[in-house]
């Protein structure tokens, strides 16, 4: 309490800019924060807290609002543009940058955590070979579709969590089919730690587009509709 107490005692610019801003970094660097860096972080928590003090400020110079919306303004407004650089703006400035012949670094840390946090491209089969030559596959990940760890799970460290339908051991030439338990049962997910994986091949393709509305624009409609009636 003795931080809080602290906090609420600082300037109110101070208040906005540094809940604004961290804010607005978490919503552009999700995912992306595994090896962040001390300076990463404070200039970019700077960039957007100052984003985030200039609607404030606007707000309540122009709107005449209290300063309390004004600061729950700024923090709405900079996560919104978090999620946009999140989304599209980071890829595209690679994209450019690499259209250009600049450079074709992408700014992630690693590969795994690029292929982890890829939201363009939908795996379809996982192959898992293990230290000891065993390999665990899912060759269609859509049959587990609705199940919690659904297409499969990956953490920083390289550990996997896949639905496995097919075993072949370091001997065998076939695949054995793996038997799933009753629907009541669940589905068996397999936890893999890194240490026993040699090598992960994934089948992938590109995410085809939905023809359906997104999540806003369908509340979108509903709020209408209602104000409507």
């Amino acid at each position: 309490m003795d931080a809080i107490d602290k906090l609420l005692q600082l300037p109110l610019y101070v208040q906005v800019v540094l809940a604004s801003g961290y804010i607005g970094h978490l919503a552009a660097k999700h995912g992306y924060r595994s090896n962040e860096k001390g300076n990463d972080l404070l200039f970019s928590v700077m960039f957007f807290g100052l984003i985030g003090w200039g609607v404030c400020y606007l707000m309540m110079r122009f709107l005449d609002v209290h300063q309390m919306v004004g600061g729950i303004a700024s923090v709405v407004f900079t996560a919104c543009i978090g999620l946009v650089w999140r989304a599209k703006g980071q890829r595209l400035l690679f994209k450019i940058l690499y259209e250009l012949g600049i450079s074709t670094e992408n700014g992630i840390d690693t590969l795994w955590n690029r292929m982890q946090q890829d939201t363009e491209n939908v795996v379809i089969r996982i192959f898992v070979t293990l230290k000891d030559g065993t390999r665990l596959a899912c060759d269609n990940v859509f049959e587990f579709e609705g199940q919690p760890y659904y297409p499969y799970e990956a953490d920083f460290h390289g550990n996997l969590a896949i639905y496995v339908n097919l075993r072949r051991g370091p001997e065998d030439i076939e695949w054995t089919v793996v038997e799933r338990d009753a629907p009541d049962w669940g589905e068996k997910v397999t936890y893999i730690p890194s240490q026993e994986i040699k090598f992960v091949e994934f089948g992938v393709k590109k995410k085809a587009r939905s023809k359906k509305p997104n999540v806003l624009l369908r509340l979108f409609r509903f709020n209408s509709s209602s104000e409507g009636d």
